[in-house]
């Protein structure tokens, strides 16, 4: 454990202040200390509710000759501070009171251990009950004792104090009061921790000043950090003609050049002007059968040309679109349909008795029109422009997304949102009238939108790419060469497929953009190193927001952090890191990331319930302005630039210790023997433990070979609570029909893959030890081969496993052995080395009532 500090102080005018303040009010200099070390994690972790350990003497003036007693006496128990909510009002002076009362309430606990304190909290077994340790450096002195002394002062030598927190605040008291951070290097960085003594700081002076207040007035982020992290990150704003609706913006190219190809897909391939013909037909179709303004129309057809036709002509009139992916359950098809109220069904020829069977599963009253591509075509129909042109706030689509109730949910995205996505890439990546871009996602997928209806907006052609391409590394590295195309946007598995494969001459594709999930940075420096010709753009959007908001331009130095950043906000949206009362976070701090701006989204189809929690009223924006917040925990660098951490659903903590598994997964993809890999948390007989999902590189012969090397290569770099308990090698990772990773179909771990080949015990000591371990560790048997640590034990496990162990053989057992010497076989060998010494009985009574304790962590 390598230690850092950080130190500051307030000038002995603010020190002069705060003392006077206290004693006015009847509080302390330590207590409003503590205030501001709980707004800090207030600030720093978003939660309104914190736990932080604090130091107490243990020598109480009351007791008779407590000042003349040589000896440690100090504990450390846990403050819980809670803030008041938005809707409760409180002032500074009353929760400053209120936190006094607080620690006197705790005098009374104050020699109480804190497995004790743990065995009575409501937090889960295993948990700490805080990550920070706060000290006040005051020790209470008897007054008859300073009667007697001219001075007395207690000063720090060194000033550093080491515990075995992540964190430690120090405060030392004087004119001017000393602030203090001692921080565990593993966890925090120097400019992390400089970031957050600043805000421990401004803090506590922010309660000076605003003593006499609210709290809902406190200025918990400084005004210049506010401007910087609302105005100075969001410069998006860029003039589009959204005042236009798409169909006047492709009219506009057909008229410009009408023979150019707009879209091809193998061997087919229609001009503008064919294509404008094919939609415009469709458009009067829709119109003469009722379909109007911010109706959605369902379209049920493969990838190809005839399905951008019946997109554009929906549009045509009026209308929105809803895209079927014929690949789909038919149950959840119907289901969409039925959900979505579209009046009207737009299937080719291909999928007519689908289409008809779809509608029939419906009620007789709720069966939308059923109209076929190509009968359309064949008619009468007319092939002039329709004339009838959407406004901004008109319906463009609705895509349905999976819910986390299980229920697919529609998302609906406006005109205005939808036009600005794909304008906004114009001039990011130069696209122009020569590109040639890659249609190769399910239309049910939102990147699909893009890559359907970009090209046709600045007369560049979209290639729509065959699923038995697209899906195919081989296959599509031949296809983007033979079909010149200039962009490819494909989701990070895919993209590790294409780095498998020799590399390919690809002179025509300039830009390649990932998407759908978080890209690994190892990922993405294979691809720079394969490719640098090629632009790496990491591209973050939610369906609910129009697709992409966030763009960042990747190079080298970027693919060195754990997490890849995804940028900054893309022209006309703005994204703010905010807690869970939507509050702004600081620099530095993990925040859930909300999107305001043109591309927000209208919520989800007839789904109030749904949309109300996720699609707020902006807290900084003008009146009426919406915000949506995603889900998604991210970081803001002091550039601005933003990087992706996680869900907000799947925060990790294992064994007390909140765990980013980016990083995890970064170590991982390091090792030139990993190719792919994902990091969970899982259920285990002890808790919650990691699993490490793997695809090799190649073929391995031994894998147990291959996981104790996997295993020496993350222990070499990260703590011991970080390296999974389970290395699971699969052949490859399993995927949804979107191309993402499919959580539910990863199998579940193997707890003897942790296992060594089972070895019997041979002496009786190594039977008792295995014993032991099999009904600590809940494994079915233990060999005397198998590794304690690699199994899932840890440290308060060892200490169960000693106090057995010396109930048992009735002999003393080092603690230290059990690290030392970790498998049954070592440790029975190193017992018997060390003689018959027999336990203490009064030693092992107090070990007996110690684990008593442990056990109830």
């Amino acid at each position: 454990m390598v230690v850092g500090d950080c130190y500051t102080r307030l000038d002995e005018r603010d020190g002069a202040r705060l003392r006077e303040l206290a004693q006015q009010h009847q509080l302390t200099v330590n207590t409003f200390a503590q205030a501001a070390w709980a707004l800090t994690l207030r600030r720093m972790s978003g939660d309104r509710d914190v736990v932080f350990g604090v130091t107490v003497a243990g020598r109480p003036v009351e007791l008779p000759q407590m000042q003349r007693t040589v000896g440690l006496f100090i504990n450390t128990i846990a403050l819980r501070v809670g803030m008041p909510g938005d809707d409760q009002r409180c002032s500074v002076r009353q929760w400053l009171s209120q936190l006094l009362d607080s620690n006197m309430q705790l005098r009374e606990y104050e020699y109480l251990p804190l497995v004790t304190i743990q065995e009575n909290s409501e937090l889960p077994k295993g948990q700490p009950l805080f990550d920070s340790l706060f000290v006040f450096e005051n020790a209470p002195v008897e007054v008859s004792v300073l009667d007697r002394a001219q001075s007395l002062n207690a000063t720090s030598d060194s000033g550093r104090t080491h515990t075995n927190y992540p964190l430690t605040a120090v405060c030392y008291p004087g004119d001017d009061l000393g602030l203090h951070l001692s921080y565990d290097q593993r966890y925090f960085d120097e400019s992390t921790v400089q970031n957050m003594l600043g805000e421990f700081k401004r803090l506590l002076l922010a309660l000076i000043e605003g003593f006499h207040g609210d709290m809902s007035e406190l200025a918990l982020v400084s005004e210049q950090e506010r401007t910087f992290l609302i105005e100075g990150c969001n410069q998006s704003e860029h003039a589009y003609p959204l005042d236009k609706s798409y169909v006047e913006l492709f009219e506009a190219q057909v008229a410009a050049h009408p023979q150019r190809i707009a879209v091809s897909c193998l061997d087919r391939q229609l001009s503008y002007a064919e294509l404008n013909i094919a939609s415009n037909r469709l458009g009067h179709a829709l119109i003469e059968a009722g379909v109007s303004f911010d109706q959605p129309v369902a379209l049920l057809a493969e990838r190809g040309v005839e399905l951008l036709g019946m997109i554009i002509g929906s549009f045509k009139a009026g209308g929105g679109y809803l895209p079927l992916d014929p690949a789909l359950p038919d149950s959840r098809l119907s289901g969409i349909i039925g959900q979505s109220g579209t009046p009207l069904l737009v299937c080719s020829a291909q999928y007519l008795e689908q289409g008809r069977a779809l509608l029939e599963a419906l009620p007789e009253s709720a069966r939308p029109q059923l109209l076929v591509w190509e009968t359309v075509q064949q008619s009468e129909s007319a092939q002039h422009n329709p004339g009838r042109y959407s406004a901004p706030d008109n319906l463009a689509y609705v895509i349905f997304t999976s819910g986390s109730t299980g229920l697919p949910k529609g998302v609906m995205v406006e005109q205005r949102g939808m036009l600005n996505n794909q304008l906004s890439k114009v001039p990011y990546l130069s696209l122009s009238e020569r590109d040639v871009i890659a249609q190769t996602a399910s239309q049910s997928f939102d990147i699909s939108v893009w890559q359907f209806l970009a090209a046709p907006l600045f007369g560049a052609r979209v290639d729509i790419v065959p699923n038995d391409i697209a899906r195919d590394p081989q296959a599509l590295l031949a296809h983007v060469q033979a079909q010149h195309i200039s962009v490819l946007e494909s989701v990070p598995s895919l993209i590790t497929g294409l780095l498998a494969e020799q590399q390919a001459t690809l002179d025509s594709l300039r830009w390649m953009l990932p998407t759908g999930e978080a890209m690994p940075p190892e990922l993405a420096s294979q691809w720079l190193q394969r490719y640098p010709q090629i632009g790496l753009v990491n591209a973050y959007g939610p369906a609910e927001c129009s697709d992409d908001v966030a763009f960042f331009r990747v190079d080298a130095a970027s693919t060195r952090s754990a997490y890849l950043p995804i940028g900054s906000p893309t022209d006309n949206n703005r994204l703010y890191l905010l807690d869970d009362a939507l509050d702004l976070v600081p620099l530095g701090a993990v925040g859930e990331l909300c999107v305001a701006g043109a591309g927000v989204g209208r919520g989800y189809v007839a789904d109030p319930s749904r949309s109300v929690p996720v699609f707020v009223p902006h807290p900084f924006g003008a009146p009426g302005e919406r915000l949506y917040r995603t889900g998604d925990l991210a970081r803001r660098r002091k550039d601005g630039v933003l990087e992706y951490v996680g869900r907000v659903d799947h925060q990790v903590k294992i064994r007390g210790y909140r765990i980013e598994l980016g990083e995890i997964e970064t170590r991982l993809l390091e090792h030139s023997a990993i190719r792919e890999t994902v990091v969970l948390d899982v259920d285990g007989p002890l808790g919650k433990v990691l699993a490490a999902y793997l695809v090799p590189s190649a073929a391995t012969q031994d894998p147990d070979a291959l996981r104790d090397e996997l295993k020496n290569h993350l222990k070499a770099s990260l703590p011991d609570y970080m390296v999974p308990a389970h290395l699971v090698l699969l052949e490859a990772m399993p995927l949804t029909p979107n191309g993402k990773l499919d959580r539910k179909a990863l199998p579940a771990p193997d707890v003897s893959q942790a296992q060594q080949e089972y070895l019997a015990p041979q002496t009786e000591m190594e039977q008792q030890l295995a014993t032991i371990w099999a009904d600590v560790l809940k494994v079915e048997r233990v060999g005397i081969t198998d590794n304690f640590f690699e199994l899932g034990g840890h440290s308060l496990l060892a200490t169960q496993v000693v106090t057995r162990a010396q109930k048992l053989l009735q002999r003393n057992v080092p603690l230290r052995a059990m690290f030392e010497f970790n498998t049954v076989q070592a440790l029975a060998e190193h017992l018997q080395s060390l003689g018959g010494a027999q336990v203490d009985e009064q030693k092992f009574d107090r070990l007996a009532d110690l684990m008593a304790e442990l056990e109830g962590l």
